[in-house]
Formats: C-alpha cells, sequence, structure tokens
C-alpha cells in the first residue's frame, strides 16, 4: 500500500476520504495523474478531455480554522463514538493508520494514516482541511465529505480530533493515493461534476439547504441528516442515483421502529438487504434511541412534510 502511496502521492494528504465507495463521484485525482498528459480515452472527445485537464489543473486558495481541541478524558471518549459516527473511523480504519477501497473501474482510493496526520500538520490545518475540502497545497481533496464536515459542530470536530491525537502512532500509507480506473475521467469529463472544493463553497453560500425543523424534537435530526445521512444520500438527502442510494422521502413509509431496525442493522422492509449494511454497522451502530427518533421526526414530518 505504502509503494502505491508513494507512486500517486499526494492525494488528499492529511485526511484522504471519510466517505464510502459512494463518495467516488466527488474524486479529484489532481495529484494522481499529471493533467498535462492524460491517457486516450476513445469516447471522449476533445472538448470533454480539455475539461479534464482544466478540473485537475484547478487550485484553491487555503484557509486554517481554529478550533478548541479538548483534553479531558470524558471528552476524548466521545470522540470516539464521534469518529465513527461521522466515518472517520471507518473509511481510515478502526485505528486511524488508513484503508484502501474502490473498483477497477473508478479506481482505487486510499486514505492516509491519521494517527500520523495529526502529528504531520497543526490543528488549524488539519481543521482547514476536512471543513474546507482544500488541502494546505491548494487543491482539492479526494473522495472526503467536506460538504459534510463544513456543517459539523465545532465541539464534535474537536472532540474528533482529540481522540485521534490520542492514539498511538501506527504504520500506515502516510500519503493519500488514487490509482485511476477508465470510468474516472469520463465522470470527471461531465458539466455536472463539481469537486469537493467547490462543493464546500456552495454549501458556504447556502446552497442546497434542507428545511429546518419545525419542532424542538426534530433539530437533532435535522443536524444529523445535514452531516451523517448527507455522506451517502447526497447534500439534499435526494439520493445519488450513479451509486443507488435513495431520496430520504423514503422514510415515510416506515414507522419508527422498523426505521431504528434498518438504521441498525441495515435491514429494510419487507427483510429486504438495503446496500447499507456496513454503514448500519460501522457507523450507525452508535446513534441513541433519542437521536434515531429525532432522526425519523425530521423526515418524516419536514424533509418529506415540509413542516406541515
Amino acid at each position: 500500500m505504502k509503494d502505491i502511496a508513494n507512486r500517486y502521492a499526494p492525494v488528499a494528504e492529511a485526511v484522504g476520504s471519510l466517505a464510502i465507495v459512494v463518495f467516488l463521484f466527488s474524486l479529484v485525482p489532481a495529484y494522481a495523474q499529471d493533467a498535462d498528459n492524460l491517457p486516450t480515452f476513445p469516447t471522449l472527445s476533445e472538448e470533454e478531455l480539455g475539461r479534464v485537464q482544466e478540473v485537475l489543473n484547478r487550485s484553491y486558495a487555503f484557509a486554517p480554522i481554529e478550533l478548541d481541541i479538548p483534553d479531558d478524558p470524558a471528552a476524548i471518549a466521545d470522540g470516539q463514538r464521534l469518529g465513527k459516527l461521522h466515518g472517520c473511523l471507518v473509511c481510515h480504519g478502526a485505528d486511524a493508520s488508513g484503508n484502501s477501497f474502490g473498483d477497477s473501474e473508478v479506481g482505487q482510493l486510499i486514505m492516509p494514516n491519521l494517527t500520523a496526520s495529526v502529528r504531520k500538520y497543526d490543528d488549524p490545518e488539519l481543521v482547514g482541511m476536512i471543513k474546507g475540502g482544500i488541502h494546505v497545497s491548494g487543491r482539492s481533496l479526494v473522495g472526503m465529505p467536506s460538504q459534510s464536515f463544513a456543517l459539523v459542530a465545532d465541539e464534535e470536530l474537536g472532540k474528533i480530533l482529540a481522540y485521534i491525537k490520542s492514539l498511538p502512532l501506527s504504520e500506515g500509507p502516510e500519503t493519500g493515493g488514487l490509482v485511476l480506473g477508465p470510468a474516472f475521467y469520463p465522470m470527471v469529463s461531465s458539466p455536472d461534476f463539481l469537486p469537493v472544493a467547490e462543493l464546500v463553497q456552495q454549501v458556504r453560500a447556502g446552497m442546497h439547504k434542507i428545511p429546518e425543523a419545525s419542532k424542538p424534537e426534530a433539530e437533532v435530526g435535522h443536524y444529523l441528516a445535514q452531516t451523517v445521512c448527507s455522506h451517502c444520500h447526497g447534500i439534499e438527502l435526494t439520493g445519488t442515483p450513479r451509486e443507488g442510494t435513495p431520496h430520504l422521502a423514503i422514510a415515510s413509509a416506515y414507522s419508527l421502529d422498523d426505521f431504528a431496525r434498518l438504521l441498525r442493522t441495515g435491514i429494510a422492509l419487507g427483510e429486504r438487504e438495503s446496500g447499507m449494511r456496513g454503514t448500519a454497522t460501522e457507523m450507525l451502530q452508535v446513534l441513541t434511541e433519542s437521536e434515531i427518533a429525532s432522526i425519523y421526526s425530521y423526515l418524516k414530518n419536514d424533509f418529506v412534510g415540509g413542516g406541515q
């Protein structure tokens, strides 16, 4: 893995990807391939290939973000739970030492060792990359759902970083990377493709908003829908057709008990495998009963019903 990471370095060097395979649509391989020497794809026109080159060459202004990192045992312990819930300890491995996933068509994404990243970068740099979707070098991160993390509460992100900083240094890929597959370039050539850095800019500009919670009991659900459910179901929770994740209006078909079972086991109505078993067992298992009830209330009454 280290050989691959070095060959295709430095994609998303600090935090790589916190999303599961469904977030491959957000990839920007600016560090994985020389943008001026792309391979030839018969299916791409000169105009499309030109767009791929332009996207790969984009640079952005990196901005560090100050954030308090707690050091008390209770906050660190909660950081472990939050690290699972927000996917950090799924995509980067349970011990945060790095991981990889992907397929032969789109490519293989290598997530770096976070126990090394928290020692390599200072706190404002780490937070700036996570929330801004921009590496310190000025390139967009790859596969990192920063459009969701831009909305994560500072207190929660501080606890997650506190937990990772408390872990011993482990062996793992210090640099993330992406081994490109044949389906990657046609995907990037689409006018609808946006790098993670630009999705964050849209979120900060107030685009992609979802309805507010109409009742206090749904406020936590609104927050979790924006910061957790959006990883797989898109910023506006309308699903991602390419990856096959549904519009979350589907929640209206569930009772609270069935919805809780879905989030904890991945089993959908009619005893169907929903395709989210891994997400349920690795990320959503840490949700409390009250958090699940709040998500359900928000999706059923506000997201679907528009607060009516």
